[in-house]
C-alpha cells in the first residue's frame, strides 16, 4: 500500500508540473500571438527636402524590434520613424521583410547616413547596414523614395510645433 501512495505522489507531483508548464506555455504564446498584432501607433508628419510624410512612431523595444518586418506593403508618403533615447552608431536588418527600402539615419534633426534600394530578407538576415555614424533617429521609407525626391545627407527634417 506505501507503494501506491508514494506512486500516486510522483504521478501527482508529475502531472502537476506537466499542467502548470503547459498552462504557463499557453499564456505565454497567447500574450506573444497579441504583441504580435499591429496595434495603432501615433504619428507624426515630417517635413523633408520638399516632401511630406507621415510616420508612424516607435519607441518601445517590441516596436523597435518589429519595425515593419511582416508587413504587406507602406504607403507612398508614409514611414517609420525610431525613436531611440540615446546617440550611438546603429545597425539595422532587413528581417522578415515583404518589401525593399531607404534607411535614413538621423542624428537629431539632420541625415547621417542613407542605405537606399535595401532587398527583403527572410527571418535570417545576411546583411547588415550600419549608420557609420551615431544617429538617435532612424526613419524608413520605401525603396527608391531619397532618389526620386533628392534626399541627401546633411538635409534635415521638420517636426511641426
Amino acid at each position: 500500500m506505501a507503494y501506491n501512495r508514494g506512486m500516486r505522489w510522483v504521478f501527482l507531483v508529475a502531472f502537476s508540473l506537466f499542467a502548470g508548464t503547459l498552462i504557463g506555455g499557453c499564456i505565454f504564446y497567447t500574450g506573444v500571438q497579441a504583441d504580435r498584432e499591429r496595434r495603432p501607433l501615433p504619428t507624426v508628419k515630417i517635413g523633408l527636402a520638399g516632401t511630406q510624410l507621415d510616420a508612424e512612431i516607435v519607441f518601445k523595444s517590441a516596436d523597435l524590434y518589429r519595425g515593419l518586418s511582416g508587413r504587406a506593403s507602406l504607403c507612398p508618403a508614409c514611414g517609420m520613424l525610431f525613436v531611440f533615447p540615446d546617440k550611438e552608431k546603429r545597425t539595422f536588418v532587413m528581417r522578415q521583410m515583404n518589401f525593399p527600402l531607404d534607411i535614413i539615419f538621423i542624428d537629431d534633426d539632420q541625415i547621417v547616413s542613407i542605405a537606399p534600394n535595401l532587398p527583403p530578407e527572410g527571418e535570417i538576415t545576411e546583411n547588415y547596414y550600419k549608420s557609420g555614424q551615431v544617429a538617435n533617429r532612424v526613419l524608413e521609407v520605401n525603396a527608391g523614395y531619397c532618389a526620386q525626391h533628392g534626399i541627401k545627407v546633411g538635409d534635415q527634417l521638420t517636426f511641426p510645433d
